[in-house]
């Protein structure tokens, strides 16, 4: 009886354990301009990348994140915009892109303005790290 109550309780405490390092993350893309671009967030820890999501105007996006140990690299949020061709180029060189560290279960608020530069606008339940955490 003792056995299978240890047994329960050191599954019990694992379960636990393992959801303390477990990110689910709802990121709300929210665009502020009218300028067409394409935004997307890659997640270095996961080994993921979401698709790229296309804004042609005013409006919000969502995108989910999940996984083990997402605040184990800095995420990168990364925008594109059309050039004179038409053809898709990095919005903002490598040192203006946002990147932060990012774990928890909840949601957080990434707003992209006339200069496409993304920022944090809020969270809740996200801890934020080494970065705009806004």
């Amino acid at each position: 009886m003792f056995m299978k109550s240890s047994i329960s309780a050191i599954l019990i405490i694992l379960s636990f354990l393992v959801l303390l390092d477990a990110c689910k993350i709802t990121v709300k893309l929210k665009s502020r301009t009218r300028n067409k671009f394409q935004i997307q967030i890659f997640v270095p820890a996961l080994k993921q990348k979401t698709e790229k999501v296309t804004f042609e105007r005013p409006g919000e996006k969502k995108v989910q994140v999940e996984g083990l140990e997402c605040w184990k690299e800095h995420w990168l949020i990364r925008t594109w915009k059309l050039d004179a061709d038409g053809n898709w180029v990095h919005a903002l060189p490598d040192d203006k892109e946002l990147k932060v560290k990012l774990e928890g279960n909840g949601w957080l608020r990434i707003m992209i303005d006339d200069d496409l530069k993304p920022w944090i606008n809020e969270r809740n339940g996200i801890f934020c790290s080494e970065g705009m955490c806004g």
